[in-house]
């Protein structure tokens, strides 16, 4: 993925100020969403309506592995896992640029797995990111972290559980992300987090974990899990969970995830799944204008161009309101 200097914010391509304009349609729908697709900039959204609709008969379900970096040999082995899995790999650790280097090679998503305190003050390691930091600190931390690997697409928390329900850090971290086009997942570590709600605010495309896999690494226990992930994603059309390195987990999902397409589930990247729900929005607003100005060319929204969305979008509407 091609990007700007960090380091200047200001410096932002034609691609991203269009992001932004379209990021508004958050407002309307409750959610923030990556950024639409230069066709449905041109009016031509149609035609990406009927492509996103063989898709759209398919649920999304988003996998990341978290906590890569400290152990080579069993990172290696989560990336061997089939299909698209989002990996956040934890900076400053002895094999995180070497894990993420051959992920981004065999085309997996990266994510930085950002360390933030804990509300039982467990240690952080190397660049945690915690509330006594000035702004600057706090700056200087998080961006050595996104400097870290330069293949991932955002970030999410490692921990956490204490940093996520304060806002003024979430605004910190948030406007940095913001101005480099970075997505943020929230791990949820916390029932009182606010993280996608400052997300939301800031215009950060964003997604909340509904399912952890493997809190119990016990197969069966992991495979309770994973029925209930399976189950929200068939009632919202699209659900996030996150799993870690263990044996278990990873032997587990080698299994399960082929028998995924068959169910009418495919497995997605978190940018795919923050994308498809811009597309989305964009096609809904497009259709109440059409409503409010009936005459406007209607044919280019009829039979196909529209009407697959609506139970992903609502169910996205859900995933961001309330972060269940």
């Amino acid at each position: 993925m091609k990007r700007w200097n960090r380091g200047k914010p200001g410096a932002r391509p034609a691609k991203h100020q269009r992001g932004f304009a379209a990021l508004a349609l958050g407002a309307v729908f409750g959610i923030v969403a990556a950024f639409p697709s230069a066709a449905e900039e041109s009016g031509t959204d149609c035609l990406a309506a009927a492509t996103a609709a063989g898709s759209a008969s398919y649920d999304k379900l988003v996998i990341i592995i978290d906590d890569l970096g400290h152990n080579l040999h069993s990172g290696r082995k989560a990336l061997a896992l089939p299909g698209k899995i989002t990996y956040a790999v934890i900076p400053f650790t002895p094999h995180g640029k070497k894990l993420a280097r051959t992920a981004d090679a065999v085309g997996k998503e990266v994510m930085v797995h950002a360390p933030m305190a804990t509300q039982d003050g467990a240690p952080l390691g190397v660049g945690g990111l915690t509330a006594d930091l000035s702004r600057e600190e706090f700056r200087t931390l998080l961006l050595a972290a996104i400097e870290e690997f330069p293949q991932a697409r955002g970030i999410n928390n490692h921990m956490g559980s204490d940093l996520t329900e304060r806002r003024r850090q979430m605004a910190w971290t948030m406007q940095e992300l913001r101005w480099r086009d970075l997505y943020f997942v929230d791990s949820r570590t916390s029932e009182n987090t606010v993280a996608a709600t400052v997300a939301a605010e800031f215009r950060v495309p964003n997604l909340s974990r509904q399912v952890f896999l493997d809190n119990d690494p016990d197969r069966a226990a992991i495979d309770e899990r994973f029925e209930e992930l399976l189950a929200k994603v068939r009632e919202r059309g699209m659900a996030v969970g996150i799993g870690h390195p263990y044996p278990e987990t990873i032997d587990y999902l080698r299994e399960a995830l082929p028998q995924l397409e068959a169910q009418g589930i495919r497995l997605a990247f978190v940018s795919e799944a923050i994308d498809a729900q811009a597309q989305i929005a964009a096609r809904r607003l497009q259709r109440n204008n059409l409503h409010e100005h009936p005459e406007t060319d209607s044919e280019q929204l009829a039979d196909g161009c529209g009407q697959t969305e609506d139970r992903v979008a609502d169910s996205s509407v859900r995933m961001h309101t309330t972060g269940s």
